[in-house]
């Protein structure tokens, strides 16, 4: 067999080129089972590394713990507030059960709540947050519960429409998903209707009465589309409240024991490790713990300082940021107004209003971040880790 010179080099720069785009691969998608395999293979030599450079960086350079003590809050206002503005008016012979917002799709209509079967929630219950009329609930499972809103597709939705001179008329609104806003396909008194007007929900008759007292809105009228093509249609315009993505209350008529499902919040005391890497560069440090799951962030004296990157065993790497970089991540609390402002109304105020987390992807909400025109601190020693958890993290597991 005849082989061509240098064909043996170019088989490996072949070779090599291949391995390392892999790697590039890797580092930006990680396939988890080949991440798990690494971690068991040198996972037990990379801590040991990075304490021995922590050790070493100490000698070289010391760091300074910080001096001024951070601005922290006991208890979430961000919380308390929405707690303030959503719960709906009391009603006779029956409660408002509050359940946090595990994920929200607004796009397509359809909220999931951090509690089920477990907490007596059955399917056909109004959802509500303050005034406001958002949706029924469709699904139950063990420990969550879907609800679909007045925007989801094909769900119709029965409206009081207060028309003109005190007139009020029935009307039937439809939801469209992405397609935009829900509709009103019929209306009982179509020459009543103007932009603007009120729209009120409008119990099932199989709805328990005391909830017609309750007087929950959807939103007003609008008049979208062209009137000389015959595409007009009449919509409701009722976007939700960003404080509603924390927090919304189901009606009941029978309850448990507990009338608040707040989800399990899981917090360990923590040791910083190291500060800076070789690699990442700085704004990283890694940190140890003693828990069982991975770590959502970190925080020191009730301030939020970063979140997990990279989680291994107990032990890991955090990304220290500002609470401006939270971004989409974070509300603002804007007390004059009593009202919370998501990114793209809190980054058009000049005013530095305190920051909170959004929630999600293991997040708890409303842990404090700190003021909106503060910077990124560097962690001390003693820190804790956060973490918000489906099931109870026994202490060592």
């Amino acid at each position: 067999m005849f082989l061509l010179p240098g064909a043996e080099r170019y088989r490996r720069g072949v070779f090599c080129a291949g391995l390392v785009v892999f790697l590039v691969i890797q580092a930006v998608f990680p396939w988890q089972p080949l991440e798990d395999g690494c971690n068991r293979l040198i996972g037990p030599l990379t801590r040991p590394i990075t304490e021995l450079s922590a050790a070493a960086a100490e000698v070289v350079v010391p760091t300074a713990e910080p001096a001024e003590k951070r601005q922290a809050l006991e208890h979430s206002v961000l919380v308390e507030m929405e707690r303030r503005l959503g719960k709906p008016d009391a009603l006779p012979g029956m409660e408002w059960l509050e359940v946090p917002v595990v994920s929200l799709e607004t796009e397509v209509g359809r909220v999931t709540l951090a509690a089920g079967s477990d907490f007596h929630i059955a399917s056909g219950q109004v959802v509500a947050y303050g005034d406001r009329y958002l949706g029924r609930v469709t699904e139950v499972g063990a420990h969550q519960t879907t609800v679909e809103l007045v925007t989801a597709p094909n769900v119709r939705t029965g409206v009081m429409l207060q028309g003109r001179a005190g007139i009020r008329s029935k009307a039937v609104s439809l939801g469209r998903g992405r397609a935009g806003p829900a509709v009103l396909p019929w209306l009982q008194e179509a020459n009543h209707i103007a932009e603007g007007q009120s729209l009120t929900w409008r119990p099932r008759p199989l709805d328990p009465p005391n909830l017609h007292a309750a007087q929950l809105r959807l939103g007003v009228t609008k008049r979208i589309g062209d009137e000389q093509r015959g595409t007009a249609v009449w919509t409701i315009d009722g976007s939700l409240p960003t404080a509603a993505e924390g927090r919304l209350y189901v009606a009941a008529s029978a309850v448990g024991e507990r009338l608040v499902a707040e989800p399990l919040q899981v917090q360990r005391p923590a040791r910083r490790l190291l500060l800076d890497d070789a690699v990442l560069g700085s704004g990283w440090c890694a940190v140890a713990a003693d828990i069982a799951v991975k770590p959502a962030v970190f925080a020191e004296q009730g301030q939020v300082g970063g979140w997990c990157s990279s989680w291994r065993g107990n032990w890991g790497w955090f990304r220290i940021a500002a609470p401006a970089s939270w971004q989409s991540q974070a509300v603002a609390l804007q007390s004059e107004t009593t009202s919370v402002l998501g990114q793209k109304d809190w980054q058009q105020v000049d005013e530095a209003l305190p920051l909170f987390t959004r929630g999600g992807n293991g997040v708890p909400r409303g842990l404090w971040l700190g003021f909106r025109n503060q910077a990124a601190r560097l962690p001390s020693s003693e820190l804790s880790v956060i973490v918000q958890a489906d099931g109870v993290v026994e202490d060592g597991q």
